[in-house]
């Protein structure tokens, strides 16, 4: 069973509202690496324009992100564009499992 926290759930569910009340053109979808875009100017300028969604979550794992799609988060989008960036919280997996 995949473990999913209770703050991963609450962004959750503010992830899936947001993907019925939007049509974005771009989503992007994964760890840390993508939720902080939201936060720098060249989110505003280049990424706002095209209709793009952040569902970036910090701390995120490959098992938490396919969690997430699985339950929801990308069942009312249709958008031309996904870019999905996950894994680089795996890293001290696979530095334990090589």
């Amino acid at each position: 069973m995949l473990f999913v926290d209770l703050c991963i759930c609450f962004q959750h569910k503010r992830l899936v509202s947001d993907a019925q009340e939007k049509e974005p053109e771009v989503v992007f979808i994964g760890d840390s690496l993508i939720a902080y875009l939201s936060y720098i100017e060249m989110w505003d300028t280049h990424f706002e324009p095209m209709h793009a969604l952040n569902f970036g979550i910090g701390g995120e794992r490959v098992e938490n992100v396919l969690w997430r799609v699985l339950n929801g988060e990308m069942d009312q989008m249709n958008p031309k564009v996904f870019i999905l960036i996950i894994s680089s919280m795996d890293r001290k997996v696979l530095l334990y499992t090589v």
